[in-house]
């Protein structure tokens, strides 16, 4: 079949092409796979992109037309008459090296681990929406007013919050894993010990809280916690924009959409607002310290190496995860809610606060004492000072008659020359003075010593 095309085609393009004044010109029509791969010859190109010509000069130059802008492509079906030669002339050595540099390159640990991204990004569009998983929430569901709406078991409820204030800080959305290095320097600081007081407020306040950044132990219970929030304010989610359009694009949203972004860090604050639970507190400062009043830097480090050192899978660089850390707390918090004695801990506040309310009052009083004393310590003094008053001599009263009018008469020649300046200023007649430089003199050049001693001088 081949050699029967050969023998009818080519007379006729010879024929065609000596007409044209083109004999100089080969042309091979190639057809490939859209979009296979792309491979480069000696003298033309194979394009991934459907049938082209591909005209070869003598000048060693490629012209590539596209015959599809044309309407000029021949039908897939039919058989490419157009061939100068077997298929050998094509140089399969690159061909098959491409072919092998391609299987290398889908074998390599780069192509896997893209299409590991690809394949977790598509798991994770199932869950870029909230209200697209497969876990219900309408707002008969919802108990309360404050997140987490009842949806979240305490325990897990109380640690997701310990763990949100505890781990390094991916500011404004999430945290991730607790490494002891920072952990250690947000607590102390530059300081070696804290007192219990300190460390409370430390922890519970001056670290915010954000929403633990990966994990499954309390991945839903993030969702859980979105959900509820858009429910209870009767809000909808509206999907992202573009970051460079973000200001913009939140003006064409309507009054009841709301970013996820924004949801995410509204609900960030609300429950940094809740603070962390005090039975959660005592259980952190047991495990640290048996020490009732201080805690050490530490005794904080050895404590967090000594989970990283038994915790099971993990990664290089991690600290302590938000699973393993549910792991290492679940039991003890559990147990510390259930016998967690509320009414002891307002008694305790109560007398806290009542503790500081008279410290108060001891500080104002001691400050109207003060007040009073500085009263009467002046008026003690206006009585001393009346009591041994002397009546200075006329010598001296003449003295400070002299010394008051010399200080008047200078202060009259003061507003003299002012009002005289400011006259000038003034007068539009005045002529100014032109400003010349003096013109310097030239000094005479003395000879130095050696020239005098030369006769030069």
């Amino acid at each position: 079949m081949w050699a029967l095309t050969n023998i009818i085609v080519l007379p006729f393009l010879a024929w065609f092409f000596a007409i044209n004044a083109r004999i100089s010109q080969h042309i091979y029509v190639v057809f490939i796979h859209p979009n296979r791969f792309r491979s480069k010859f000696d003298g033309f190109e194979l394009m991934g992109k459907g049938r082209q010509i591909v005209s070869v000069r003598r000048s060693g130059k490629t012209k590539v037309k596209n015959k599809s802008k044309n309407k000029q492509v021949l039908d897939a079906n039919e058989t490419d008459d157009t061939d100068d030669g077997p298929i050998e002339e094509l140089d399969l050595k690159k061909l098959e090296e491409e072919a092998k540099e391609h299987i290398k390159y889908i074998q390599s640990e780069e192509y896997q681990r893209k299409l590991e991204m690809e394949r977790m990004a598509e798991k994770s569009d199932l869950y870029l929406n909230v209200f697209n998983i497969r876990d219900p929430i309408i707002a008969s569901d919802l108990v309360g007013h404050d997140i987490p709406y009842g949806l979240i078991p305490q325990d897990r409820y109380e640690l997701m919050k310990l763990y949100g204030h505890m781990g390094d800080p991916f500011h404004p959305v999430m945290t991730q894993s607790i490494t002891v290095n920072l952990l250690t320097q947000r607590l102390f600081g530059s300081r070696r010990q804290l007192t219990r007081d300190e460390f409370y407020y430390r922890l519970d306040y001056k670290m915010p809280f954000y929403m633990p950044g990966y994990g499954n132990v309390f991945f839903i219970d993030k969702i859980r916690c979105i959900r509820g929030w858009y429910i209870a304010r009767g809000l909808k989610q509206s999907p992202e924009g573009p970051n460079v359009y973000q200001g913009e694009f939140k003006l064409l949203l309507e009054d009841n959409e709301y970013l996820i972004s924004d949801a995410i860090r509204h609900v960030n604050a609300e429950i940094n607002r809740q603070g962390i639970h005090p039975a959660m507190i005592d259980m952190i400062w047991d495990f640290f310290t048996d020490n009732p009043s201080t805690i050490s830097r530490d005794e904080v480090s050895y404590k967090l190496n000594y989970i990283m050192d038994r915790v099971r899978h993990r990664e290089d660089m991690e600290g302590i995860s938000p699973d393993n850390f549910y792991y290492v707390f679940k039991a003890e918090a559990k147990e510390r809610l259930e016998t967690f004695d509320k009414k002891s801990f307002i008694q305790e506040q109560l007398t806290a606060l009542h503790l500081e309310e008279l410290h108060k009052m001891a500080v104002s009083q001691n400050a109207m004492v003060r007040k009073r004393r500085k009263i009467l310590m002046k008026a003690y003094k206006e009585e001393l000072e009346e009591l041994y008053s002397v009546e200075p001599p006329d010598l001296y009263k003449k003295y400070e008659r002299e010394k008051l009018g010399e200080y008047r008469n200078l202060l009259g020649r003061m507003k003299a020359l002012q009002l005289r300046r400011k006259e000038l200023r003034m007068d539009p007649d005045r002529k100014r003075p032109e400003k010349t430089k003096p013109k310097k003199e030239l000094k005479e050049k003395k000879a130095s010593r050696r020239n005098k001693k030369q006769g030069k001088g």
